[in-house]
């Protein structure tokens, strides 16, 4: 048998599965077409006739031409030819795997509401919790399991940190066109220097000379490669922008979150969006450093909840995916 994973880089959410898999000696391929490693969609022709077992974790209908819609990608045809996406029921159509399984890469919405009628295409859904999606999905498709939040999971390992709010900035946070002294002016009006951040893409020139002004003025970046489970058993507060995972993430694990209306929306779309928990605060920019401030005075006491999102289940997915 032939375990396929598929993904599109950060909507690849399967890679902990898969390598936990392959560990286990299992005959796992991974393919994710814009990982640096990616070589192409031979294999697909090779393996055509086996035994194949299909995960995914990418929505169902993106293909290019949907991806170049959705992302903002100024060279195109440059794009086309660096990558090529094909969509996961275009795998399924060619393969023709004896078992096809879907998991989500985000939180929001697990699986949208115009690709329910290709739901029957799985056999079964691995969903993170229970929410009225699943409900859903349960009534319409297959089975449906309850598996975990598979960035929660056992293989992290856990960062010792003496701070207890972290930052998690998004891609919302700083578009393209912003120079690094607009986003150091942004970063430093919505925190102050005694909050680390955790930055996620330090790779480009003009976010590094943002950084490297931050640093001097006292802020503390955290590991790039860190994910929010590996932090956040010891955090008070997480800020996080709009509708963003790590709002989800936070807030499904009752911990509470700042979830910074950023403007790339409209408020009132974030508001419609974002979790409606009490320990959950929509504010603007500009109300962020008052608002930790009166925190750490004691002026506003935060509220926390329940732990939705449970560890990732490894041994039970595995038992879901070879039965």
């Amino acid at each position: 048998m032939i375990y396929l994973f598929y993904g599109l880089g950060s909507s690849y959410s399967l890679n902990p599965l898969a390598k936990y898999m392959i560990a286990k000696n299992f005959n796992v391929i991974e393919i994710d077409p814009i990982s640096n490693k990616y070589s192409g969609y031979e294999v697909l022709k090779e393996i055509k006739g086996n035994d194949i077992t299909f995960i995914t974790s990418t929505h169902p209908l993106l293909d290019m031409r949907n991806y170049l819609r959705a992302h903002s990608i100024n060279n195109k045809e440059s794009y086309k030819e660096k990558y090529f996406i094909i969509s996961s029921l275009e795998i399924i159509e060619y393969l023709k795997p004896i078992k096809n399984i879907y998991y989500p890469h985000d939180l929001n919405p697990f699986y949208a509401d115009y690709e329910l009628p290709w739901c029957k295409m799985f056999d079964i859904f691995m969903l993170p919790y229970k929410n009225n999606l699943y409900y859903e999905l349960k009534a319409k498709c297959n089975d449906v399991i309850e598996i975990g939040w598979i960035k929660n999971n056992t293989l992290n390992t856990k960062a010792n940190i003496e701070y207890n709010v972290i930052y998690f900035p998004s891609f919302l946070s700083f578009s393209d066109n912003m120079n690094y002294k607009e986003i150091y002016n942004i970063i430093s009006n919505r925190i102050n220097n005694t909050v680390p951040i955790k930055y996620v893409n330090t790779k480009k020139n003009n976010i590094t000379s943002a950084i490297n002004l931050l640093k001097k003025d006292g802020f503390i970046f955290l590991d790039e490669n860190m994910n929010i489970f590996q932090l956040m058993h010891n955090c008070d507060l997480i800020i996080g922008d709009g509708d963003s995972s790590i709002i989800f993430e936070a807030a499904l694990s009752g911990v509470p979150v700042v979830s910074i209306l950023n403007g790339e929306k409209s408020d009132e779309e974030y508001l419609n969006n974002i979790p409606k928990y009490n320990w959950v605060y929509p504010l603007k920019i500009i109300d962020v450093k008052e608002f930790i401030n009166n925190v750490k005075q004691n002026k506003i006491k935060l509220s926390k909840g329940p732990n939705i999102l449970k560890e990732f289940n490894f041994e039970k997915a595995i038992e879901v995916i070879i039965n």
